[in-house]
């Protein structure tokens, strides 16, 4: 207990032994919350596939980008607002169009100043398109672009997002950590 009053629960990473085995002491109740993901080295080679066209998104395109996110996943638009211009910013959000609708985004988060070896991909699908293989070639183009600047591509998904984690997996990911939510 702190300061600010009981600990009533956490999120910890199984990535994290004694964190985790001070947590599992500590709280009655838990849940694996998200999967975390690493390339599989062993992984087969992909016969090469014709690439999407997928730039950087714009600072001027900031505001589609972020209507197109809240209607694809729900979340809040002023969130994404801040997210994605951090993103823009630094040229880690790339765009997929389709007669100039945003239909997709793929991102490769860089860390400043620690794990500068790795970065962090997501990809984000519109409902209509998903389905056909576009949010695992999104993931492919983005490791081969990580790998192209020296970087080890990571993920992370919610438990709950089937989807998302065939698109990952086929991607050539395996899900080798969990984040589990501690409650009391």
């Amino acid at each position: 207990d702190s300061l600010a009053g009981p600990v009533k629960g956490a999120f910890v990473s199984t990535a994290e032994p004694h964190y985790l085995s001070l947590c599992l002491d500590r709280f009655s109740k838990f849940e694996v919350n998200s999967l975390m993901y690493q390339l599989d080295d062993r992984r087969d080679e992909q016969p090469p596939e014709a690439a999407l066209t997928m730039p950087t998104v714009k600072s001027e395109q900031l505001t589609g980008a972020v209507e197109f996110a809240a209607a694809a996943i729900g979340a809040s638009a002023e969130w994404l607002s801040g997210y994605y211009a951090n993103l823009i910013d630094r040229q880690e959000l790339f765009g997929v169009w389709e007669n100039g609708q945003l239909i997709a985004t793929g991102e490769s988060r860089g860390y400043d100043d620690y794990q500068t070896q790795y970065a962090d991909v997501g990809v984000i699908v519109a409902q209509l398109h998903r389905g056909n293989g576009m949010a695992t070639k999104i993931l492919r183009q983005l490791v081969a672009l990580n790998e192209a600047n020296g970087l080890t591509s990571i993920c992370s998904t919610e438990k709950t997002n089937l989807a998302a984690q065939k698109a990952i997996e086929r991607a050539g990911f395996f899900a080798s950590n969990r984040i589990i939510q501690f409650h009391s």
